[in-house]
């Protein structure tokens, strides 16, 4: 028996971790080399050995990786307990869930877990600090080009900030280097809808308005993220002023120049009122926020 193996549950995160050739099976795609669909996070507890698994290295237990909306669960399980590598390993997990209960009682915020015994196995279900929060999933790829052109100067501008924040001369380097690879990805997206406006200006002209009005970053319903957004902002890392000063007047109306589009049918022509509605209204409140951070900085002199 192989007591080594490394299984993924969910399509998302197959597909979006693994990069060898692929297969349909189900109506989903999976990878065609060591990997094969499980039906469910059940399965990885009740099969009779951890195989049609990917092989890892030696002495780690069987993994799982569930997806659940924004609830992402990592599951821990052992071989079968009746046998000394199944018992050594059960007793591992045990250990491992106790310190976490430790930790936790003593103020420390960490994973949530469980112990489960089924089939014959013992499992450790943590929460995944990593995958929590949900994703934006365009639902075409206008909306894609759309939300990518500032969602990556978005991280850009926070990456840079927060490099110029650490005061560490290794910490800023790092920084700035992801910010230009950032910077790369953000000047491709944006000629990218600049053509797609061209080609398809209707379509264009209303994912833009769905993603400029709609628009949040990475990350929302992870726990405290709101309370994170709001210390970002308070730095001076990134808030509304910088994403209306720095985003939506650069991209949006400078270099897409939605505001002179023409050659609109209806879709498009109430989709650019309502976007260019949209902008005048960010740009007041931009304009309160940066008089508020101007006044709060003159006090703290």
């Amino acid at each position: 028996m192989h007591l080594s193996a490394t299984a993924m549950v969910g399509a998302r995160q197959t597909e979006g971790r693994l990069r060898e050739r692929r297969h349909t099976r189900d109506g989903v795609r999976w990878a065609s080399q060591d990997w094969a669909p499980l039906p469910s996070a059940r399965a990885l507890v009740e099969a009779d050995s951890p195989g049609s698994v990917q092989r890892a290295a030696a002495g780690r237990q069987a993994r799982g990786d569930a997806d659940g909306g924004l609830t992402h669960r990592f599951a821990k399980f052992t071989p079968l307990i009746d046998q000394a590598a199944g018992r050594r390993w059960a007793d591992m997990l045990v250990a491992e869930q106790r310190t976490l209960q430790t930790l936790r009682e003593v103020g420390f915020e960490v994973a949530r877990s469980e112990l489960l015994d089924r089939g014959g196995r013992r499992s450790l279900v943590l929460d995944r600090f990593d995958r929590r929060g949900a994703t934006p999933d365009p639902p075409t790829a206008q909306d894609g080009f759309a939300y990518l052109s500032l969602q990556e100067l978005a991280t850009r501008i926070s990456h840079r900030s927060t490099g110029k924040m650490l005061g560490d001369s290794a910490g800023y380097e790092v920084m700035m280097r992801v910010a230009a690879d950032e910077n790369l990805h953000q000047l491709f997206y944006r000629d990218l809808a600049k053509a797609a406006l061209e080609a398809d200006p209707d379509g264009m002209m209303v994912a833009i308005e769905r993603q400029v009005t709609g628009f949040t970053m990475p990350g929302t319903g992870i726990p405290d993220f709101g309370r994170h957004a709001a210390a970002i902002a308070r730095a001076g890392i990134y808030d509304l002023s910088i994403h209306h000063e720095q985003i939506l007047v650069p991209v949006v109306l400078r270099h897409w120049e939605v505001d002179t589009v023409t050659g609109l049918g209806p879709d498009g022509q109430a989709a650019q009122e309502r976007l260019m509605n949209y902008l005048a209204k960010s740009e007041r409140v931009a304009k309160r926020l940066a008089e508020r951070r101007n006044s709060d900085q003159l006090s703290a002199v």
